[in-house]
């Protein structure tokens, strides 16, 4: 009996702290404070428009491998889609160039 009552004179103050400490843990939860916006940077927006045009550039060239030089539109019939620029040799060297543009892109992001 004796060990009893010690036991709850000790275990009691350390259930309310306890029980305290959780009161102040689910209120500084519950606060739940206004998220900060992502900052936009210039250098970001920058390398995103890098990035774009490169990939412009990549399709612009990739429809050069594929069209005959000028042709465009309805004259460009199925007979003359064949690999008017060297096909995959052409294809193979836009998608070189566009990895190195990006590449180079990307050496200016904020986040290297």
């Amino acid at each position: 009996m004796r060990r009893a009552a010690l036991m709850l004179t000790i275990l009691w103050p350390l259930l309310l702290v306890l029980l305290a400490l959780d009161g102040a843990v689910a209120a500084a939860l519950a606060q739940n404070p206004t998220p900060t916006p992502p900052q936009t940077t210039t250098v970001t927006s920058t390398v995103t428009n890098c990035m774009m045009n490169c990939n412009s550039t990549a399709a612009n060239c990739r429809t050069t491998c594929v069209l005959p030089n000028g042709i465009t539109g309805t004259a460009a019939s199925s007979s003359t889609l064949s690999s008017a620029s060297g096909g995959t040799s052409c294809q193979l060297a836009c998608s070189t160039s566009q990895i190195a543009c990006q590449t180079s892109c990307a050496q200016r992001s904020p986040s290297r």
